[in-house]
């Protein structure tokens, strides 16, 4: 948490953000870092708090699946999300062979958050519940509120990626597949 906080302020302050997001200028260059680099800083210093409090918030998460088999997750959301990130980046350029526009660019760890949020909805149980204005809410809900104003926060890469994230988690929990045991 700590290393994402400090290289997201780092790349921000000097302006490196450019070099490091995974785009189809950087992957047609093969310019192979942006691959990993993409994964370790948020864009913005409001994506940047929205994220370490996700993090902080899927602690749980970790603790219930247990140390091996959440690295095991992590390890399988990161990779199999970067291979969805380059397949819609290819997609993108057979689309648009003539004008290609720059919708897609990939940046911060949005993939695994979104990916733990598949997870956290289906495996924690909620603690309590609350009445607020006529609504029935339960504790969880200012998590997914936190995930809701990340999904948004970077209109329309950030929303791609939360995408690739929530795919990336329901194969995990795909029975049939065999990668959550």
């Amino acid at each position: 948490m700590l290393s994402l906080g400090m290289s997201s302020v780092f790349v921000s302050t000097i302006n490196l953000s450019h070099l490091l997001i995974l785009d189809k200028r950087g992957l047609f260059s093969f310019e192979m870092w942006r691959i990993i680099s993409n994964q370790f800083f948020f864009h913005k210093m409001t994506e940047l708090i929205c994220g370490l409090m996700l993090i902080y918030s899927f602690r749980t998460l970790e603790r219930f699946m247990g140390d091996r088999k959440f690295k095991g997750f992590v390890l399988f959301s990161c990779g199999m999300s970067v291979l969805v990130q380059i397949a819609l980046l290819v997609f993108e350029m057979s689309l648009f062979r003539s004008h290609v526009p720059r919708y897609l660019s990939f940046s911060g760890p949005y993939s695994l958050l979104y990916s733990c949020f598949v997870q956290y909805y289906y495996d924690l149980p909620h603690l309590y519940s609350f009445h607020l204005l006529g609504l029935n809410l339960n504790d969880k809900c200012f998590t997914y509120l936190l995930g809701l104003q990340l999904f948004f926060s970077e209109w329309p890469s950030s929303s791609f990626n939360a995408l690739c994230g929530l795919l990336v988690g329901f194969l995990y929990r795909k029975e049939g597949l065999g990668f959550n045991t």
